[in-house]
């Protein structure tokens, strides 16, 4: 990583990255068992990307403007108070649903800056829930969902002290 002045009067360095992509990918296994059991927040295991750890975020019966009619996909920050105070990440993202049928993946990117305060960042309404789970699609196979992270950091901005 190299170090840029800003123009910001508020950050004194920002970091650039050339790292590669990191995957992650998660297998949810009864996958039904979420909406069964009304659990709305399905949280991946930690995964580290540019230095910083991080997790998918599932929310299977919607999240916001999603709730009832979509699943919802969320790249969240795994530890944000590791961060220096007022620090954000750069980051470029795409969430996948993987279609483990046909090879079709349903998929959805951003950049974004998250920080302590701004710590996940996805869609609320990623695809209906009525495609989601329609037979023979290929995305809920023996009620198995797998998701895939593919994160870049770009940079870091640090604020003065």
């Amino acid at each position: 990583m190299g170090d840029l002045m800003s123009d910001d009067p508020d950050v004194l360095s920002r970091s650039i990255s050339d790292t590669p992509p990191t995957h992650y990918m998660v297998t949810i296994q009864l996958f039904s068992l979420l909406t069964a059991n009304n659990i709305d927040r399905y949280e991946s295991g930690v995964f580290e990307a540019g230095g910083y750890k991080w997790k998918i975020v599932i929310y299977p019966k919607g999240k916001g403007s999603g709730v009832g009619t979509h699943i919802s996909l969320f790249l969240a920050l795994a530890e944000p108070t590791a961060l220096p105070p007022n620090s954000k990440i750069f980051a470029e993202f795409r969430l996948r649903l993987v279609d483990q049928i046909y090879g079709r993946d349903y998929s959805a990117k951003a950049n974004y800056w998250f920080s302590a305060s701004r710590q996940q960042w996805g869609w609320n309404r990623f695809l209906t829930l009525t495609y989601f789970n329609t037979p023979n699609i290929g995305l809920l196979v023996r009620d198995i969902c797998m998701v895939e992270a593919e994160v870049t950091i770009h940079g870091v901005a640090t604020p003065t002290t």
